[in-house]
């Protein structure tokens, strides 16, 4: 954790470095992490990350990863490394409002899920792998998640139904990869001049996007209740499917099979960081029931 005034020297450096005008501290960022927005002299916005080493290195390693597989254009642009008192930073363009808060702005905010779906079509096409390998890593990594988590709710689960989470399938015939993390959320991605950004990448870029569109259409409409999302869910939902499960060369059953494993996987995550009890024992509840769907 960087001192308070520690802070001050870093924003006072960056300033003077690159004649910036600090403008106000951002709310959001991992914990641990510190953002603040400043303004160049052509007005033009920057924002500055700061504060955990782990952090920021794992962002630079997502950074080259995106760019390795041709996805540059996601990147903010500028995007400078650099590092003051000790304290590792990232000055990148500033790209809005995330897509969580934007929904709230739009007047129609259906068009935003079509939006997604649809500058997100290309990227898929684009960063194919041709082969499996990366998707299969990519679904038992969150399958051994889902099991870790179910092991919280032993007040929840019977020992039966902890035993059965360890049955979950995935698909067998797995063809094709492309892009895909695992917190691609409503929190982190962005649309700004018609294009996706995705500001917080880690190492791993790479796997099968179903589950995590589905995890994507799951907390959008039934935890953070956003506007649009009952019509969002749909959209994003048969997008996945059909035109996705095209992409990927995968039958029906099995698309189904890693969409019902990303709605177990977000209701599992939705009831582990909620602070109502009976709002825990519901996605918990909410998670078996795709569970049950996966054997």
């Amino acid at each position: 954790m960087i001192s308070q005034e520690n802070i001050k020297l870093v924003l006072e450096e960056v300033a003077n470095r690159h004649r910036l005008t600090p403008i106000r501290k951002v709310e959001g960022g991992d914990q641990g992490n510190t953002l603040y927005l400043f303004e160049d002299n052509e007005e033009s916005k920057l924002v500055v990350k700061f504060g955990n080493d782990k952090e920021v290195g794992d962002n630079v390693k997502g950074y080259e990863a995106l760019r390795k597989i041709g996805l540059e254009d996601m990147l903010p642009q500028p995007l400078i490394f650099e590092e003051i008192e000790g304290v590792p930073l990232i000055i990148m363009e500033y790209v809005g409002v995330d897509f969580r808060n934007r929904v709230s702005e739009e007047q129609e905010p259906v068009k935003l899920y079509s939006s997604l779906v649809n500058l997100m079509d290309p990227l898929y096409t684009q960063s194919l792998t041709g082969n499996g390998q990366e998707s299969r890593l990519f679904l038992e990594a969150r399958k051994e998640k889902l099991i870790g988590y179910s092991k919280l709710f032993g007040d929840v689960f019977s020992t039966d139904q902890l035993e059965m989470v360890e049955g979950v399938r995935i698909p067998e015939n797995l063809n094709e990869s492309c892009f895909a993390v695992f917190d691609f959320t409503p929190d982190n991605v962005f649309i700004k001049d018609g294009k996706i950004r995705y500001i917080d990448p880690k190492d791993e870029v790479l796997g099968n996007p179903i589950l995590e569109l589905a995890a994507f259409a799951g907390v959008s409409r039934d935890r953070y209740l956003l506007a649009g999302s009952v019509e969002g869910h749909e959209i994003i939902r048969d997008y996945a499917l059909n035109e996705l499960a095209d992409k990927l060369k995968m039958e029906s059953q099995d698309a189904e099979l890693v969409w019902n494993l990303g709605r177990a996987t977000q209701c599992l995550l939705s009831a582990r960081f909620h602070s109502e009890p009976s709002g825990r024992k519901k996605f918990a509840v909410d998670s078996m029931e795709y569970m049950e769907m996966l054997q």
